[in-house]
C-alpha cells in the first residue's frame, strides 16, 4: 500500500471526502472484524469493535470522545471478546476495504454544532484511499469492563489507562541522517509510518486478569482545532498477572485533553515559525501504564 505525502492545507483540500479508522484487527493468526461505518446495523459482521464514524471528532469535550460516534449511535455494542493473553501483542489495520454497492451515506449533521462536527459526513473510500494524515501523535488506552464489555459504558467515567504511546520518530531527536526532527516535518511522524502498515501494541504483561476495552487513538494536529480519531474494542486478558492501574494513571474521555497542553496547543502552528522552533513534542494525556510499578 502506497503511503501518502501529506502536505500543509491538505486537510482543507480533502474536506470531507474521508479520514478513516480501525477497520479491522489481529491477534497472534486470528483476524477479528471492525464495524464498517457504511453498513447497516443488520448487514455489520460479528465482530469486536464498537460502531464508529470516520470524520474526526473536533473537540476535547466531545460527548463521545471515548470510543467515537455510531452512525447512527449503534443500539446495541458487540458481545463478541478476542481473547488475548497479557504480554502479547494487537494488530489494528487501518487500510479500508472496499465500498459495498449499495452503502449507508447520511446526509446531514451527526451531532450538534457545538462539538465542531462537519455538516457532511464523509463518504465512502476504497483501499486505495490509505491513510492520509501523518502528524500527530498515536495513542493507545485500555479501561476495565468489571464485566461483560458490551454492558459497559465509558463515556465520562475516569477508567482509561494509557498503555502505548508515540510521537516523533526516535522521540524527536534525530532521524537516520542525524538531523533533528522538526514538528513540521511530516515523515517525521510515527503516524506517517504505522497508520498504513499496521500498528503493533503489547498488552502489558502484569495487567490482571479480564474484559477490557482497547482504544486506538490518532490525533491529527496539523490544524486547529486538532482531529480524534479513537475507536474501541472488545478483549478478554488471560494470564497470570495481578497488577492494575493506580488513579493517578486514570482519565476519563471527555476529561483527559485541554487545548491548553503543549501537544495540543501547538495544533495549527506546525508550520509556524512557533512550528519551526519545536524539535520535541510532549504527547497528550496521562503517563503510559507499563503494569512494572
Amino acid at each position: 500500500m502506497r503511503s501518502l505525502h501529506f502536505v500543509p492545507g491538505a486537510a482543507l483540500l480533502l474536506g470531507v471526502l474521508g479520514h478513516g479508522g480501525v477497520y479491522n484487527y489481529s491477534i497472534g493468526d486470528v483476524s477479528y472484524a471492525g464495524s464498517y461505518p457504511w453498513l447497516l446495523e443488520d448487514q455489520q459482521a460479528k465482530g469486536i469493535q464498537r460502531r464508529w464514524w470516520g470524520d474526526p471528532i473536533q473537540s476535547v469535550n466531545h460527548p463521545y470522545l471515548s470510543c467515537n460516534r455510531g452512525n447512527p449511535l449503534a443500539k446495541s455494542h458487540p458481545s463478541q471478546h478476542a481473547p488475548i493473553q497479557a504480554g502479547t501483542n494487537i494488530t489494528a489495520y487501518y487500510i479500508p476495504p472496499a465500498c459495498p454497492p449499495n452503502f449507508n451515506q447520511p446526509t446531514g449533521n451527526l451531532y450538534p454544532d457545538e462539538f465542531q462536527d462537519p455538516p457532511t459526513p464523509m463518504r465512502c473510500m476504497g483501499p486505495e484511499y490509505s491513510w492520509v494524515h501523518s502528524t500527530g501523535p498515536l495513542l493507545a488506552y485500555m479501561a476495565n469492563c468489571n464485566g461483560p464489555c458490551e454492558d459497559f459504558a465509558p463515556e465520562g467515567k475516569k477508567v482509561w489507562f494509557k498503555i502505548y504511546e508515540t510521537g516523533l520518530k526516535n522521540g524527536g531527536l534525530y532521524n537516520e541522517w542525524g538531523t533533528i526532527i522538526d514538528v513540521a516535518s511530516s515523515d517525521g511522524w510515527d503516524q506517517f509510518r504505522f497508520a498504513n502498515n499496521g500498528w503493533s501494541i503489547t498488552i502489558p504483561k502484569n495487567l490482571k486478569p479480564g474484559n477490557y476495552l482497547i482504544r486506538h487513538e490518532i490525533i491529527m494536529i496539523e490544524l486547529m482545532p486538532p482531529q480524534f480519531y479513537p475507536e474501541c474494542a472488545h478483549l478478554t486478558v488471560t494470564g497470570d498477572g495481578d497488577k492494575v492501574p493506580g488513579d493517578e494513571y486514570l482519565v476519563s474521555f471527555p476529561g483527559a485533553y485541554s487545548l491548553d497542553e503543549p501537544g495540543l496547543a501547538l495544533s495549527g502552528d506546525l508550520y509556524s515559525q512557533k512550528g519551526h522552533s519545536t524539535y520535541n513534542y510532549t504527547i497528550p494525556g496521562p503517563p503510559v501504564w507499563t503494569g512494572e510499578d
